[in-house]
């Protein structure tokens, strides 16, 4: 990644904290021109959200007022102010589609199982989390999305118009099963790190990193003051093998294959991969050492919850500019971030904050009518975003706000964590950004490439009885592995390949690399 690029995103970063990214996303339906938040207002003679969207024959409100069930995952926190968010937001939302908003808060460690569980119970969901914690592929095939392209058509013109092309990326075999949550989802790795120990022991971060080795120099200073250079947590989550690397999983979390690399169309196992080795040798040397905790198999703390109360230094993170004052509201010390690739489009991140409609929905037509609403109603996007104005937030001038005096991420009363909703045109910003933030933005989306298989989906129905298997072996063996918690690396890598070898694993990429193929031909 060339130097000079990486010296004018950090200073962009600095003087741009952030909301959103890609408002130039080829086809998307936004031009960059602003669409602020304050044209949004709801206000006497504006067409209603039902009217602009679908006609005022589609909304019944004759009908009783349905309740949509939406899931927002954070790290288990309370949110006292909730009930007062939901009373503005349905306040507009019943005048608008005849419908009410419920917010179901999920802690994310608990969100796959917590989602299959409710699928296969019936328990009502509405719009549901996909591609953050489970795969597109597996939701579809284990039936827990319903397919929208009818409903999307008919209940969210609108919303499909912003999206423009970004929802080939929630198709599986051409149908629609998911819509972008972030209607500009540019975005990159990133290190983030705790500032504010930095500060305390007098370590300056280099301004590139391209390897774990980089971090060496500073592991031993924070070890002798008690706090851990990093966690991968109980190794269950695989984002972190990416962090210099790119790397094209298809969204399977690397059970289906990958492509490494930007000019590469062949689909390899990972596992047997050197970097794939590099990285688990360096976390059994960074264990025995002290670098990382050794119990973290077992201790039941994933990894940003040790980051979020200071027991580790960084994390990686998938980074887009709005992040670094999301965090920085929801942690109590200074975070700032390194840069480890350039910005791109993937098809993983374009759905990795994705909204679907469960198959438990009672209603899914008025689940969609709730998704357009929160996409083309500024009002409602702020509420959900930001929460309510004068308790979680206060102007500073029209687009642009700040927490007011004596509120902070201790005693905030609502916060995002990991919530994309709305169209970022229309959403509030944090200090320091200024009105220039829009401008700001589309320059960033403008320097993404887009993957050269953008829209590709994997459809592993054929295997799923492999996929099964080698689930079960990734997760036998994937979590010591990135944890340092095995003696011989060598040995391990070898064993592991081995069951993957006999689980499946190459029928899985075969198939694959067959619909790849073909998706090439047609596509290109």
């Amino acid at each position: 990644m060339g130097k000079l690029w990486r010296k004018g995103m950090a200073a962009f970063i600095a003087a741009t904290i952030v909301s959103g990214a890609l408002a130039g996303c080829g086809g998307s339906g936004n031009s960059g021109q602003k669409d602020t938040a304050d044209n949004s207002q709801t206000s006497a003679g504006q067409e209603s959200a039902a009217e602009n969207a679908a006609g005022d024959s589609v909304i019944d409100f004759d009908a009783e007022p349905y309740e949509v069930v939406m899931e927002v995952l954070n790290l288990g926190q309370d949110y006292p102010d909730l009930e007062e968010i939901e009373d503005a937001i349905n306040e507009i939302a019943l005048k608008e589609i005849n419908c009410t908003l419920k917010i179901q808060p999920i802690h994310i460690a608990d969100h796959a199982t917590k989602l299959s569980l409710a699928a296969a119970g019936g328990d009502k969901y509405d719009l549901v989390y996909t591609g953050t914690t489970t795969s597109l592929s597996s939701l579809v095939n284990d039936g827990v999305l319903l397919p929208l392209d009818e409903l999307a058509a008919e209940r969210a013109p609108e919303y499909l118009e912003k999206a423009g092309d970004l929802i080939e990326a929630g198709k599986v075999n051409g149908q629609l099963y998911t819509l972008p949550a972030e209607l500009y989802p540019a975005a990159t790795t990133a290190l983030i790190y705790n500032a504010d120990l930095a500060a305390e022991f007098g370590i300056e971060m280099p301004e590139t990193i391209s390897s774990w080795a980089d971090l060496e120099p500073i592991a031993q200073t924070l070890k002798d003051n008690g706090i851990y250079l990093m966690t991968a947590g109980d190794g269950s989550v695989g984002d972190i093998l990416g962090t210099f690397d790119r790397i094209s999983n298809f969204g399977g979390d690397y059970n289906y294959g990958v492509l490494m690399g930007d000019d590469t169309t062949e689909i390899i196992n990972y596992y047997e991969s050197q970097e794939f080795a590099d990285f688990c040798k360096t976390m059994k040397d960074w264990r025995d050492k002290g670098y990382i905790p050794s119990d973290s198999l077992t201790s039941g703390e994933n990894a940003q919850d040790v980051f979020s109360i200071g027991k580790s230094f960084l994390q990686q993170i998938k980074y887009t500019p709005g992040d670094a004052v999301t965090n920085q509201n929801k942690y109590s010390f200074a975070s700032e971030y390194i840069l480890t690739q350039d910005p791109s489009i993937t098809t993983e991140w374009a759905i990795q904050y994705a909204w679907g409609i469960c198959i438990t929905s009672e209603q899914p037509e008025r689940a969609m009518d709730m998704l357009n609403l929160i996409y083309t109603n500024g009002d409602v996007a702020n509420l959900l975003m930001r929460g309510l104005e004068g308790k979680e937030y206060e102007k500073v001038s029209d687009h642009i706000i700040k927490m007011p005096d004596g509120v902070d991420s201790s005693n905030i009363g609502y916060s995002i964590n990991f919530l994309r909703a709305g169209d970022t045109m229309q959403i509030y910003q944090w200090e320091p950004e200024t009105e220039e933030f829009y401008d700001k933005l589309q320059e960033f989306n403008e320097s993404a490439a887009k993957s050269s298989i953008f829209g590709y989906a994997f459809d592993a129905s054929s295997v799923s009885t492999q996929l099964a298997s080698v689930t079960n072996v990734v997760a036998e063996y994937r979590p010591s592995l990135l944890t340092g918690s095995v003696e011989d690396v060598d040995a391990a890598i070898g064993e592991f390949n081995e069951k993957l070898e006999g689980a499946g694993i190459q029928d899985i990429i075969d198939a694959n690399q067959s619909q790849l193929d073909e998706w090439l031909a047609a596509n290109q």
